[in-house]
């Protein structure tokens, strides 16, 4: 005999099997009896072979379809747990792991105290406190590369024993948005916050006297900084690419301002170079596409080449009686700058230093210089009138090519060559060239837009 039990909410099912065979040669007589709960009153149903098969069909159907489901829900709580776990290891506090390096004297006698860096496995703290001390000593750097691309950074308290910030210490730390340095640090390394791109607010401590070369190169969040007194350079870089950077203020004891030191920092509208500077790099303001004025001061002696570059808002400036020679592409592309005067100090004047002064109408010359280089005022659409010295001794390739307003202009007698196309305008007037001499003489073949006539 074969038996099968069937659990429903409202009653059980026993199904008796019996291998018999009936007068129509038939097998299996089957008899159902019905148990309502625990009544023990059975009521027994003879059933044909036919309803044999059919109520076994429905039974596998009914079985296969609870087996789907029970595997169903208990995949379902798998990943369920799966998700819960791993949800409950991200909100677990991490501690990150800090690696400190013996400091020595000077003479190498003893340690004196510890460099701290973040543990290679650490990369992925996001809060980080540097203890004081380590081993009764103090914590008094922050060690070259420490914490270079931990780019899940987002605060670090510095302690008060902290003396100096190594290079490329901050570098690529993008979640970082502000940073303290206590008044303890007076030195802060090459690259130590490069491309802090979310940096909004930092203060440089007041014992701070230098800022090295990158130092906040692409922090491209920064609006405004305050570098104190007692800073006496501005390294190369250091606010490079600074992009919103808006104001800033330098102290009168900074002597130097170092090559592409605020090269397009696109939102500065306006800085003042204190008189203690005498020396401002190459490309120092280079893209600075907002300031309007700016005042060289004293003891500048050289106006580096790409200094003002791009400066497409500058209107005006002066340069003082100190300086000596303007580099090449010095204002190259000043769009708005309509007048300059040139003190009779300088001697050199670079190719294509006034390069794209489209506003720019006139311009004199000082005794003293004695070559105008190439395309030194190519495109200077609205230049009209303009000295050239008896110092000069020769004219530049494109001198003055596209210089449309320009109608007449006097060549001194101290001329002596003049290369290609230095007059060309492009235009339908011809340009009037008075000189004493015919343009053979200086190894210079006229173009169509040039009438040449000798004094």
């Amino acid at each position: 005999m074969k038996a099968a039990i069937f659990n429903t909410n409202i009653e059980t099912i026993l199904i008796r099997c019996y291998n018999t065979i009936d007068a129509g040669g038939h097998k299996s007589t089957i008899i159902l009896t019905f148990m309502k709960g625990n009544d023990s009153m059975a009521h027994n149903v003879y059933v044909s072979p036919e309803n044999s098969a059919r109520e076994e069909r429905a039974y596998r159907s009914t079985n296969g379809r609870k087996r789907a489901r029970c595997k169903c829900i208990i995949a379902v709580c798998i990943v369920a747990v799966m998700i819960t776990a791993f949800g409950l290891a991200c909100m677990s506090p991490f501690t990150p792991k800090l690696v400190f390096s013996e400091v020595y004297s000077a003479d190498g006698s003893e340690i004196i105290g510890y460099s701290v860096r973040l543990n290679e496995n650490s990369q992925k703290a996001d809060v980080v406190n540097i203890p004081a001390q380590h081993k009764n000593k103090p914590v008094c750097e922050i060690g070259t590369d420490a914490f270079r691309y931990c780019g899940s950074l987002e605060s670090i308290t510095i302690p008060d024993s902290v003396t100096r910030i190594g290079s490329t210490a901050f570098s690529g730390c993008y979640r970082l948005k502000s940073i303290a340095m206590p008044d303890s640090v007076t030195s802060i390394g090459i690259g130590a916050f490069y491309l802090c791109t979310r940096l909004t607010d930092v203060t440089i401590p007041d014992g701070v006297t230098s800022i090295g070369k990158s130092t906040f190169t692409g922090c491209r969040r920064l609006e405004s900084i305050t570098i104190p007194d007692g800073v006496t350079s501005i390294g190369d870089e250091v606010f490079l690419d600074c992009v919103s950077l808006v104001s800033i203020t330098i102290p009168g004891s900074v002597t130097s301002i170092g090559r592409m030191a605020f090269t397009d920092c696109e939102s500065l509208e306006s800085i003042i170079v204190p008189d203690s500077v005498g020396s401002i790099g190459a490309s120092a303001f280079s893209g600075c596409s907002s300031i309007e004025s700016i005042a060289i001061p004293d003891g500048v002696t050289n106006i580096g080449e790409y200094t003002f570059e791009r400066c497409k808002c500058l209107k005006d400036i002066t340069i003082p009686k100190s300086v000596r020679s303007i580099g090449e592409m010095a204002f190259y592309g000043c769009e708005s700058l309509e007048s300059i005067t040139i003190p009779k100090s300088v001697g050199s004047i670079g190719d294509g230093a006034f390069f794209g002064c489209e506003s720019l109408e006139s311009i004199v010359i000082p005794d003293g210089v004695t070559n105008i280089g190439e395309a030194t005022f190519m495109k200077c659409k609205c230049l009209k009138d303009i000295t050239i010295p008896g110092s000069v001794g020769s004219i530049g390739e494109m001198a003055f090519y596209g210089c449309e307003s320009l109608e007449s202009i006097v060549i001194p007698d101290s001329v002596r060559s003049i290369d290609e196309n230095a007059f060309k305008t492009c235009r339908e007037s011809k340009i009037a060239i008075r000189a004493p001499h015919p343009a053979e003489f200086y190894g210079y073949e006229p173009t169509e837009y040039e009438e040449w006539s000798m004094e």
